[in-house]
């Protein structure tokens, strides 16, 4: 697997859909979804379930009560196998207006790895806050 994206939640039922639609009308599908939820109560976790068959097993999502947005991302990482990381602190960064976006991350990703940053799946990579 290519890429992970990691979507952090809390009571996100209002956009959630159409970032998740957004993420399937890609034309991309060498990448995971890792939903991090902080516990909502407004319908966010039934979403999720609902989109679970839609993404073919490419879905892995866990709702707990975290201590902020960067323990939540730092959750995403661990549970992240994808060979680059990406994550979006808020649920609505992630809408894609056109198909090929994550192609052209992708592409972004595998210029700029040598040049500007790595990834790594290690305390490198784990954020503080």
């Amino acid at each position: 697997m290519q890429l992970s994206i990691i979507i952090c939640t809390l009571n996100s039922a209002r956009r959630l859909e159409k970032t998740l639609d957004s993420i399937l009308s890609q034309n991309v599908d060498d990448f995971e979804i890792i939903i991090i939820d902080g516990a909502s109560n407004d319908g966010t976790i039934d979403i999720i379930k609902d989109y679970e068959t839609k993404f073919n097993g490419k879905l892995k999502w866990i709702s707990k009560k975290d201590t902020g947005i960067y323990n939540a991302m730092n959750k995403g990482v661990k549970m992240a196998e994808g060979e680059y990381l990406k994550g979006y602190l808020a649920y609505n960064d992630l809408e894609f207006e056109k198909t090929h976006k994550l192609d052209i991350l992708l592409d972004d990703i595998s210029e700029k790895i040598d040049k500007e940053f790595k990834t790594y799946k290690d305390e490198s990579a784990i954020l503080t806050e």
